[in-house]
């Protein structure tokens, strides 16, 4: 098979496109909110809302689904697969790869891969976070990006976090959002 779009790929049997209320029951919808609470952007072009370790995900410990506040539908217009790693960076950078290879022998020449190398996280005044951050972008302009986190010993002990992978799934309209408009 090969992907023609963004929408043909899935993140725990979701696609960009679907309604989040197929996925989701209001029950799960509620229990979400009240762990994690709806992240509205600052210019109210989007709501993202994550969705944590549900029994039935088989690959990521959590999905953060993302759709326009107006759309009273829930269209999704991006979903990010995590997978956290406690102190093993080296097994989220195992896992990146595989994914990302396994993306290439899906996308045929329908997009460009994009590898941003390492970055600082700005996120840590440290300075000592960092992520890889690879992308495909699709002539359709949507994005697959798929990032390895790796928190410093401070960060991971004072705010419990944990080395994260992260694969993102980003419709045209949300990749531009994101870009004209970042958290």
């Amino acid at each position: 098979m090969v992907a023609d779009d963004i929408s043909d790929f899935e993140i725990e049997g979701m696609s960009v496109g679907d309604k989040l209320f197929d996925h989701f029951s209001k029950e799960e919808f509620e229990k979400a909110k009240e762990r994690s609470t709806i992240f509205k952007q600052k210019d109210g072009k989007f709501n993202s809302l994550l969705f944590y370790n549900l029994p039935r995900y088989k690959i990521y410990d959590g999905v953060r689904t993302s759709w326009k506040p107006i759309d009273k539908n829930y269209v999704l217009i991006g979903i990010t697969g995590f997978k956290y790693f406690q102190k093993d960076f080296q097994n989220c950078s195992k896992l990146k790869e595989t994914i990302i290879n396994d993306i290439e022998k899906m996308i045929g020449n329908n997009a460009y891969k994009k590898d941003t190398g390492k970055k600082i996280s700005s996120y840590d005044k440290t300075g000592d976070s960092y992520f890889y951050d690879v992308q495909f972008i699709f002539d359709s302009g949507g994005k697959i990006r798929i990032v390895c986190i790796n928190w410093s010993e401070k960060i991971e002990q004072t705010q419990n976090y944990w080395d994260t992978l992260e694969v993102m799934l980003q419709t045209k309209e949300f990749t531009k959002i994101l870009s004209n408009n970042p958290y």
